[in-house]
């Protein structure tokens, strides 16, 4: 004997659905704004990278990509992050010692969007993931620390407003 069974919704639920199942991944909310947080595997190398979707209704304004900076054979963290070694140096002399580096490898919000806080919101979203993980404690720093990937003015203004939020050295932010 067999059974035969169909399931039908109405658009309104299936979007309901949908809405329900995004929000499990909700990191906060703010407004109308809801910042959904995902952690991913790195394919190659297995380490965890975070992706932050900033979304109104159903549309993504921004979002934000943190990778972990691997500190391989024979490198330091001077070597992969030179342009903010003084500023992690600082850090580690008041005993803020990180056991993972995190660097965004992209960020963006629609242009309708900017200056209206969402910038800050995904980085937020991000740290607070990024503080939720294993391995910690965990330091974040701008891409441009790196040396080879560059950092916008809007991005800078983010991480110059948001960094007193946290324990930091000039724009190098510890989470713990």
């Amino acid at each position: 004997m067999s059974v035969s069974m169909s399931i039908c919704f109405t658009e309104s639920r299936l979007r309901q659905i949908i809405h329900e199942a995004l929000l499990s991944e909700v990191e906060y909310s703010y407004g109308n704004i809801e910042y959904i947080a995902t952690v991913k595997k790195d394919q190659f190398y297995m380490t965890p990278k975070v992706l932050v979707s900033a979304v109104i209704g159903s549309r993504v304004v921004g979002k934000v990509l943190f990778n972990v900076l691997n500190v391989g054979y024979k490198k330091t963290i001077a070597d992969k992050a030179p342009a903010c070694y003084s500023d992690i140096q600082s850090l580690e002399v008041r005993g803020m010692v990180a056991s993972m580096y995190w660097y965004p490898g992209g960020a963006d919000v629609l242009e309708d969007f900017q200056n209206k806080g969402i910038g800050k919101g995904i980085y937020r979203a991000a740290f607070e993931k990024i503080r939720g993980l294993p391995g910690g404690p965990h330091i974040v720093i701008p891409a441009n620390c790196t040396g080879w990937i560059a950092t916008s003015r809007s991005a800078l203004r983010v991480w110059d407003s948001i960094a007193s939020e946290y324990p930091h050295s000039g724009r190098v932010i510890y989470l713990r």
